[in-house]
């Protein structure tokens, strides 16, 4: 009804089109649609379901798009839902994340090659939180080396060298 008003309201010049008004109407598109979803819940969940069974192949094609448009958002989500599921303490953020493989573009466990993978310091099966200080970019290789080890049964003397900077670190402060 009130988008009816809003039309019946509307100024056309001599050519018959609408006219932008000189102050802006009072109509606000965006609460009505808010309360005609509220009022009309139903009807399009029900509508949006029975769409989707319809046309299956339309949902994935675009659902696979999306996905290859969106890899890295794709990757963190797949992840986080993981973490979920193991019931991890913690959370970060996509910008966090970007943020780990800025601060080490290399790896530091091998300083070769990229980082591109996040490894848990303490790993999630052994006691781990999925807390950004837990978190650190490495490259792939190393990540599937160290597995679910601590780094002192992986490495001993990277443990020590991590050490060593947390030390220096919290010195400096």
């Amino acid at each position: 009804m009130a988008i009816k008003e809003f039309a019946k309201n509307r100024k056309r010049n001599n050519k018959g089109q609408f006219v932008i008004p000189d102050k802006p109407s009072s109509f606000n598109r965006k609460e009505y649609r808010k309360q005609y979803y509220l009022r009309n819940r139903e009807i399009i969940i029900k509508k949006s379901v029975d769409w989707g069974r319809k046309n299956k192949d339309k949902r994935k094609t675009a659902k696979n798009k999306w996905r290859a448009k969106n890899k890295e958002l794709t990757n963190f989500l797949t992840r986080r839902y993981i973490y979920r599921k193991k019931n991890a303490i913690g959370r970060h953020s996509l910008e966090e994340i970007k943020w780990l493989y800025d601060k080490f573009p290399t790896c530091p466990y091998c300083n070769t090659n990229k980082s591109n993978t996040i490894d848990h310091i303490i790993p999630l099966s052994r006691g781990g939180t999925n807390v950004l200080s837990n978190l650190i970019a490495v490259c792939v290789n190393c990540n599937s080396k160290k597995g679910s080890k601590t780094l002192s049964e992986w490495n001993p003397m990277l443990n020590y060298q991590f050490n060593q900077l947390a030390r220096a670190a919290r010195f400096n402060k």
